[in-house]
């Protein structure tokens, strides 16, 4: 980005009297760079700013006594700024945000002084700002060892209005948690504040040196030209949210047809409703970067379930309240023609039920002044906690019966394992504890259950629960209270967790979280992390069996379409998918597997000339196995997960077996028979791996059909 910059540019350097050793240096250094530099005292209220093309506030100690700074001046800097000045906020000086009334928020966290190297950790949306795009890497190193010199950062909690820009470099590890650089827009002016890893006094060597000057004279260079702003700003609207979807939208990863968030992170689906027309799907979302961290309620719509927009986000935590450290998982109800939320309030080590009613669009809600309306697990159970938390008590399932509100939370009890507990209300607001409805006392079940979703299919309800590894449903009968277990499984034991539903238009529709399966370095290089399943339509047969298959509205997606009917497929046989080639497409697959040892569908192949890479789905001894062991160049990261996923699949009463597969890039979802579902995640080095190849090992199996179409569009359109 070329923006115009002065070409003399002055500066103010902020102090409260002689200057300390590192702030002489921090002078020096600016003096080196080429500009021209004056000290404006504190203390003095009738130095004119507005001379001043940036001021800096630069400061190792720290500044617990603001005694000596007046009211007055803080209030002509902030004016200052106001009326289209550049103030840069360094050091310990980041903390002064609150008192200039830069932010109702300011750092919440002193990092650890460090004996080895540390710098910085660049947000990927951010790579081409103009502080960072002649840097060329996301991780900045600019300290050597530098035991007990720290600064500030913010940890706990995000500023109000500021915009990440960078975390932090430690000891060689990443720590986007330690979010330590941030950019303010105050009126017609701006702010950065670095509040660690830029101590001047002692850096003399390289790459430290280099990188320090090269840092601050970008961030002089861009707060002094004439019109700064940031290319990604915080997502508060739809402008915002389409910058960011366009940045990350070439990414060779990033799926085409999934509802993905716009960038950073995202987890469990929340709020799943059709309202006026419209399907409305919230989601766990970390505005800051892709690890999960201060989350927020992201917002997807649609009219058909396929194309999506994004939507400003619809919950924030909010300081001093139940959920200042997060708004997790819930739901959304219609009480008498109020949209409501259910959600999960995290502040200090408690996460417990809040409320937020909406507007006729979604769009705007507000929170209940009575938050939370459970102020506390039930006394009677030995609820399951954490050096971390005082109790597991989350995520939450509400429906209507006649004139009463029921819930269920999950939780997990001492010594015994996960459970789903039942309450009842008549408003939503004063809830009475009924008890567990069911409670994983069995090996596997797992000591906690999140995200617990009861379905009522008539005679038979489906209750699941995410157990930390896994989705288990349970079919049977849910009367009083208490759910009768006839038969249980897991939903999908590939990257597939926390899933809800929405009852619409005479049928249920799942959406689930696909995890990532690449380290917390490739998704922060990537810039996003985690995405929803496609919809799932799923429903009981009367045997109690689960049926669940994608809804029929993706086959607007299809072209391109390619179809072979009716062959024998050999250890010999050519290969009826040669030159078929996509990342992006749906594969349908009927055959019989005969006498054959194994059948399978080769994808994300790459071209003979390149190093091998390929997904393999092969069906064996009544299995489905996804094998990935080839599925990312050796070369590439050893962190991304190669081991193989597997479902028991059966042949139908013709002994066929009927595949659908979705390809998305880097996610793999494939039904079976409408009876078993399978998600994958496989990350190919090459974009030329998008060859496929059919084939049969030891006997002879029968296709037939197989049809291939390219599914185009779909997936996160720009905000209408």
């Amino acid at each position: 980005m070329t923006i115009p910059v002065p070409e003399d540019i002055t500066i103010g350097l902020l102090n409260d009297g002689s200057l300390s050793e590192e702030q002489a240096a921090y002078y020096r250094l600016l003096l080196q760079l080429g500009y021209k530099v004056e000290t404006v005292l504190l203390e003095e209220s009738n130095s004119d700013l507005a001379t001043y093309d940036v001021l800096c506030w630069h400061r190792g100690e720290t500044m617990d006594d603001f005694s000596n700074v007046g009211d007055e001046i803080l209030t002509r800097i902030y004016d200052y700024v106001d009326a289209g000045g550049a103030l840069l906020l360094t050091l310990n000086a980041v903390t002064a945000v609150g008192r200039l009334g830069i932010d109702a928020r300011p750092p919440d966290d002193t990092p650890n002084g460090s004996q080895t190297e540390s710098g910085l950790l660049v947000k990927k949306l951010h790579e081409n700002h103009p502080i960072f795009d002649d840097l060329d890497t996301l991780r900045l190193t600019t300290q050597p060892g530098r035991d007990g010199l720290v600064g500030t950062c913010y940890q706990r909690f995000l500023p109000r209005d500021g915009n990440m820009l960078a975390g932090r470099r430690q000891n060689g590890e990443d720590r986007p948690r330690q979010k330590s650089m941030y950019e303010w827009e105050v009126g017609d002016g701006t702010v950065v504040g670095l509040g660690t890893d830029c101590w001047v006094d002692g850096v003399s060597s390289e790459p430290y040196l280099g990188a320090l000057e090269s840092l601050f004279d970008n961030v002089i260079e861009y707060l002094a030209s004439s019109n700064p702003a940031s290319p990604a700003a915080y997502p508060s609207d739809r402008e915002d949210l389409d910058a960011m979807r366009t940045q990350l939208a070439n990414g060779q990863h990033r799926p085409q047809y999934h509802l993905t968030a716009p960038a950073n992170w995202l987890n469990d689906p929340n709020g799943l409703v059709k309202w006026d027309g419209e399907y409305h799907v919230f989601y766990q979302y970390n505005p800051e970067g892709p690890f999960h961290d201060t989350i927020h309620w992201g917002h997807a719509v649609s009219d058909d379930l396929v194309t999506w927009r994004d939507e400003p986000i619809a919950l924030a935590p909010d300081p001093g309240s139940p959920d200042e450290d997060g708004c997790w998982s819930g739901c959304t109800v219609d009480d008498g023609g109020t949209p409501t939320f259910v959600y999960t309030g995290v502040s200090d080590r408690d996460q417990l039920p809040c409320i937020a009613t909406g507007d006729d669009e979604l769009r705007e809600w507000t929170k209940t002044d009575g938050n939370p309306v459970i102020t506390s697990p039930p006394e009677t159970l030995d609820i399951c906690g954490t050096d971390e938390w005082d109790a597991h008590f989350r995520d939450h399932n509400v429906w209507r019966d006649d004139d009463t509100w029921y819930q269920i939370i999950g939780a997990g009890i001492e010594d015994v394992g996960g459970t789903a507990l039942l309450y009842e209300s008549s408003n939503l607001i004063d809830w009475e504890y009924h008890g567990p409805i069911l409670t994983g006392d069995w090996p596997g079940a797992g000591p906690i259950w999140e995200c617990p979703e009861l379905l009522d299919f008539g005679e038979k309800s489906l209750l699941h629960v995410s157990n930390y590894n896994e989705v288990i449903y349970f079919v049977g009968e849910y009367s009083d209270g208490s759910f009768d277990v006839d038969k249980k499984g897991t939903l999908d034991p590939g990257n597939f967790y926390a899933p809800q539903s929405m009852n619409t238009d005479e049928r249920t529709i799942m959406l689930g979280w696909i995890k990532e399966a690449r380290s917390d370095r490739d998704q922060w290089d990537a810039g996003w992390s985690g995405l929803l399943s496609l919809p799932r339509e799923v429903s009981l047969e009367s045997d109690g069996d689960l049926t669940i298959r994608p809804v029929p509205e993706l086959e607007r997606l299809r072209s391109d379409p390619y179809r072979v009917d009716g062959m024998t497929l050999t250890p010999e046989s050519s290969n009826p998918l040669d030159g078929v080639e996509s990342r992006t497409c749906e594969v349908n697959l009927e055959f019989d597997p005969g006498d054959a040892d194994e059948i399978g569908l080769t994808v994300f192949q790459s071209p003979a000339s390149e190093p091998r890479e390929q997904t393999v789905l092969r069906y064996a001894d009544g299995q489905l196995v996804v094998e990935r062991t080839h599925s990312v160049q050796p070369t590439a990261n050893s962190d991304t997960a190669t081991h193989e996923q597997a479902i028991p699949v059966s042949p139908q009463a013709d002994g066929t077996i009927e595949l659908r597969v979705f390809l998305d890039r880097s996610v793999i979802e494939i039904f079976a028979n409408s009876r078993r579902c399978l998600t994958s995640r496989v990350y190919p080095a090459s974009e030329r791996s998008d060859n496929m190849e059919l084939y049969a090992f030891g006997g002879e199996a029968h296709v037939e059909r197989i049809d291939v179409w390219k599914l185009d569009g779909g997936g996160m359109n720009d905000s209408e």
